[in-house]
């Protein structure tokens, strides 16, 4: 069985395995039991044992990329751009959506400029 990646972070890893059931990855393979980044928690830990193991946290190398990049700009750009809505209606005339004297590489040099590592863009 397949356990989707919202039901395996959602639920309790050894709550999952009392089913009897093995939670695979997507490609199939077994997942381990607690994956190495996470310190189980359990209702009866003291707060001794809460401070220890909080002592034990640590970035993944996923979340330390995530840092180092420092700055992230979000660009917002599309039909809602051009007729003044916050919430299109979904029947908005799209030929309306015409730039003239777009420049988005002023917008690359711009970013560039003011060191943003990511940038994503959502029209």
């Amino acid at each position: 069985m397949t356990v989707s990646r919202r039901t395996f972070v959602a639920g309790s890893v050894s709550a999952f395995l009392a089913t009897g059931l093995t939670p695979t990855s997507a490609a199939g393979a077994p997942l381990p039991a607690e994956p190495a980044y996470r310190i189980p928690v359990s209702p009866d830990d003291t707060a001794e044992d809460l401070v220890r193991k909080a002592s034990q946290v640590r970035p993944t190398p996923r979340q330390i990329a995530w840092q180092a990049l420092e700055r992230t700009a979000f660009l917002h750009f599309g039909v809602n751009t051009f007729t003044g809505l916050e919430w299109g209606t979904g029947d908005e005339d799209v030929d309306g959506c015409r730039p003239t004297g777009l420049d988005t590489d002023q917008w690359a040099r711009s970013l560039r400029d003011g060191d943003f590592g990511l940038v994503a863009l959502n029209g």
